[in-house]
């Protein structure tokens, strides 16, 4: 028992020290955001455990490094004054906001009996301007690609309008523009039926055929009609050849008939040897 018990210590060191280690190679590495979830994780449960201030201090040591290294790339960033490099701070940004908030839920915390310090700002104003200025910036990248009759370019303005749409929704009239975008960007593919078996086509086998759900066909930029419609310019034409039609015989089904024996005073059911009621099958 002596024996399992130090065992089961032993191991528990060796997994407390290989967590340590993983996390300063992630430090040293400049891996400060994964050091930083591996710290929290650590610190989930049992945070004021004298064994757990190790990964407080590592915690401590990741933040502050990664905020100075958020700060001097969006200080760099915006001396090029590029509007193409606006989503970049603005991502900067909010790493810094989600990343200060992760840590909020897991405060106070304490090492060799004194609170922890983390400085935390206020980054709502520079999130809210950058979101701005890459939603400007990205709106008029759009409306030049939806200037052309490249589909391929339009549905790049279909993606630029939805990720508009993700970060500040209901911009200017973005919705309208997704589906400008979608509708333009969209390949339709006119089928037919081309009857080669010398036979006619029942008319539910061909509306089967042309049921293009049960294929699974019909994709976000792609719609197949059976019918051609007015004033839609298809981009294709899908003609389907049917050389054999193979019908399979119907399944034959069995089934029991109680007969019946009419009686003056009633009804009367026709009983086998066995006194059970006779059926015919």
């Amino acid at each position: 028992m002596k024996r399992l018990l130090l065992l089961l210590l032993s191991i528990s060191f060796l997994i407390s020290c290989g967590g340590r280690k993983q996390l300063e190679k992630a430090i040293n590495t400049g891996n400060y955001n994964q050091a930083i979830t591996e710290a929290l994780k650590k610190l989930e449960t049992n945070k004021d455990k004298k064994r757990k201030q190790d990964y407080i201090v590592m915690l401590r040591d990741a933040y502050y490094k990664v905020v100075e290294k958020d700060l001097n790339t969006i200080k760099h960033l915006e001396k090029d004054n590029n509007p193409e490099l606006f989503e970049n701070i603005f991502n900067v940004y909010k790493n810094l906001n989600t990343r200060q908030e992760a840590i909020k839920p897991v405060l106070p915390l304490y090492i060799n009996g004194k609170e922890a310090k983390f400085e935390f700002s206020d980054y709502s104003s520079q999130i809210s301007s950058y979101r701005n200025k890459t939603s400007n910036y990205l709106y008029e990248k759009g409306l030049d690609l939806l200037e052309s009759d490249n589909k391929e370019q339009i549905r790049d303005a279909h993606q630029i309008y939805s990720y508009i749409e993700s970060i500040n929704p209901n911009y200017e009239d973005t919705r309208e523009l997704i589906q400008e975008a979608h509708a333009r960007g969209t390949k339709y593919v006119i089928v037919t039926i081309a009857n080669q078996t010398k036979q006619a086509i029942p008319r539910d086998l061909e509306s089967d055929l042309l049921n293009f759900d049960t294929y699974g066909l019909n994709q976000f930029w792609t719609v197949y009609h059976a019918s051609p419609e007015r004033a839609r310019v298809y981009d294709l034409a899908m003609q389907l050849q049917l050389k054999q039609i193979i019908i399979s015989p119907e399944h034959v089904k069995e089934r029991q008939i109680l007969r019946e024996q009419t009686i003056i005073d009633g009804k009367k059911y026709v009983l086998d040897k066995k006194g059970n009621v006779k059926k015919d099958s």
